[in-house]
């Protein structure tokens, strides 16, 4: 990307001083018929007025519709119609009219008339000028280091300005800091410099702040403005956006020096290429730099439209250097650009699948290094316990299980009483109504006083249904008997709406907050039961709107586990369920569980915290 800078800088500065020779079209002339003449004799054919077209050069050198002759006779400037219309002294003849509000100034007058003498030439738009090598001037080249030196040269002599004497290493070092990395440079850095007597101590200072990290984040930060990023979606709340990523490649791309054509395509289409890979998707996360909105209300066709007008003027602009935005709803004004070839360069983005309103998806996850390697991390410790958990055999192990098979077989249907309920017990906020331990939780049996709320008993909550609750930013509490005749674990299904708070005889069993409507079987527990009665108490917090809870009791082990216990002959598959269930409760394997659980724990929350594009 440097060398295509590199080029452009010389052939802008042989531009600059060839057009000095002489008029050029698109630097002097048109932008003068532009701003008083095109309105009414330029591009669009609806408004155009007695047939003149001056933005064509055909259509401007072609005889008039109500003349002899033609508006632009190029080398002819007394036969030209139009130098006589804007030099008329007759108002009802002088152009621009004066209900126009517009009139050329003697300057701009004799630019025109310069340029037709010259013989009117006309130049395409800039953008399709093919940068031609030009030739270097002839200066004194012992001020001359390199070919830009050149151009600036032969512009000091022409305007009969000596050089300057070359700026003190202070000056320099402070420049360079400042134009690669956006950042002035270290005292100690200054210091190396001075001291340093090579002869080409200046080009190595270059190479060191060129091989900077900031030097990416310095140019980033043009390319970044240009296809508009931004952390967030710009519309109503402008809520963020998980597109940081981008900006990492972006930076990435220009300390590695990525070729432009690699740039462009990946950033366009990485996610296409035959060889698409993380960082060539994460390129193309430029496809998603746009507003959007997650108003209520908004509709999504518009937002279609929105989106397909945005990335039209960016891709134009970014990349073609064109302003094809503007024939969005009409034939470009100025430019060779018609409304068809508008939607036609929208239709390239017209597969991108995304909602075009409401809350963006996640994304892919693309993981730091240091988040990368805990997450491997991570993915081996639960790899290993799931090996010990399936590897466990030992006489110890068999015992344990024939124990327990022994016991399920004599498992019988737990007794449970009717639900009481009592709430709702009111909280500031959704999170406290969550947190705050109510009387409830501290005696369950205790009797509230009589102005708080009471144990009512609820037959009408039947097990396997749910049941709605009322209050918002509070919670209520539900409790129950549960009584075995043998040692068992019981094992029951629970929704909520929203967070819930399980306990067994006053011991916590499971607890999440949580935020949802109420569903069947949205989370499991096992109750460990000893021969008798025991007590369940259960807590239901709610932030607004639906409020409720669901429960019922699957039984001491899953349906499909108990079937196969009882089975006259067991197959293999009732023999795998069983050994898999077996493993899912057994006490000698409750370390490796909780090992495991732990590491699921720690990884899925890392993995939340993992930036998405």
């Amino acid at each position: 990307m440097l060398v295509i800078g590199r080029v452009l800088v010389v052939v802008c500065a042989a531009a600059l001083i060839a057009a000095e020779d002489g008029i050029g079209y698109n630097r002097d002339v048109r932008p003068i018929l532009a701003d008083n003449c095109f309105h009414c004799h330029g591009p669009d054919a609806k408004k155009r007025k007695a047939g003149l077209a001056l933005h064509d050069r055909a259509l401007a050198l072609a005889t008039l519709r109500d003349s002899d002759g033609a508006a632009i006779v190029p080398g002819d400037v007394a036969a030209s119609v139009l130098v006589a219309r804007i030099r008329s002294d007759d108002a009802d003849e002088r152009m621009p009219p004066a209900k126009s509000h517009k009139q050329l100034s003697a300057d701009e007058i004799a630019t025109l008339e310069r340029w037709i003498a010259a013989g009117a030439t006309y130049e395409p738009h800039w953008s399709y000028i093919a940068p031609m090598p030009p030739a270097l001037p002839a200066v004194d080249t012992g001020w001359v280091r390199d070919d830009v030196d050149r151009f600036v040269r032969a512009r000091l002599d022409r305007d009969g300005v000596a050089p300057q004497p070359e700026a003190d290493r202070v000056a320099l070092i402070r420049r360079l800091s400042a134009d690669l990395t956006g950042l002035p440079p270290s005292a100690a850095a200054v210091a190396a410099f001075i001291a340093d007597p090579a002869p080409d101590a200046y080009e190595r200072l270059v190479d060191r702040l060129l091989a900077s990290p900031r030097y990416g984040e310095r140019m980033a930060v043009w390319w970044l403005d240009l296809v508009r990023y931004a952390d967030s979606i710009g519309y109503h709340s402008d809520n963020p956006r998980n597109v940081q990523p981008y900006r990492d490649y972006v930076i990435a791309a220009f300390n590695d020096d990525l070729p432009f054509d690699r740039f462009t395509i990946e950033q366009i289409a990485g996610d296409l290429l035959p060889d698409a890979d993380r960082r060539t998707r994460v390129a193309s996360g430029y496809n998603r730099l746009l507003q959007t909105t997650e108003e209520g209300g908004a509709q999504a066709k518009e937002y279609e439209a929105k989106n397909l007008s945005d990335r039209v003027r960016n891709v134009s602009t970014a990349w073609l250097g064109a302003t094809i935005g503007c024939a969005e709803c009409h034939d470009h004004k100025f430019d060779p650009y018609s409304a068809h070839d508008f939607a036609a360069l929208g239709a390239f983005f017209s597969d991108v699948q995304e909602a075009s309103i409401g809350p963006r998806e996640e994304g892919m996850p693309v993981a730091m290094p240091a988040q990368q390697s805990e997450l491997e991390r991570l993915d081996g410790v639960i790899a290993a316990a799931d090996g010990e958990l399936a590897a466990a055999a030992s006489a110890e192990f068999d015992a344990e299980r024939a124990a327990w098979e022994a016991r399920a077989l004599g498992y019988g249907s737990p007794l449970l009483s009717p639900w009481q309920a009592i709430g709702p017990f009111a909280a500031a906020t959704t999170p406290a109504a969550f947190a705050t331990v109510f009387a409830p939780e501290i005696g369950m049996q205790d009797v509230p006083a009589a102005d708080a709320p009471q144990w009512t008993v609820r037959p009408e909550f039947v097990d396997g249904v749910a049941h709605p609750l009322t209050g918002d930013n509070s919670a209520w509490y539900l409790q129950r008997t549960i009584a075995v005749a043998v040692d068992q674990d019981v094992q029951v299904s629970l929704g909520s709406d929203d967070g819930f708070a399980l306990w067994l005889d006053g011991q916590p069993v499971l607890a999440k907050e949580v935020y949802r409507g109420v569903a069947p079987d949205q989370d499991a527990a096992t109750l460990r039961l000893t021969p008798g009665e025991h007590r369940i108490l259960l807590k239901i917090h709610n932030g607004g709107g639906g409020f409720g809870f669901y429960f019922r009791v699957v039984g001491p082990a899953p349906e499909a586990v108990l079937v196969a216990l009882n089975a006259p002959t067991r197959d293999a598959a009732q023999i795998g369920a069983i050994d898999v269930y077996f493993r899912s409760i057994a006490e000698s394997l409750a370390p490796t569980r909780a090992r495991r659980a732990a590491a699921k724990t720690e990884r899925d929350a890392l993995y939340a915290a993992v930036p998405k594009t």
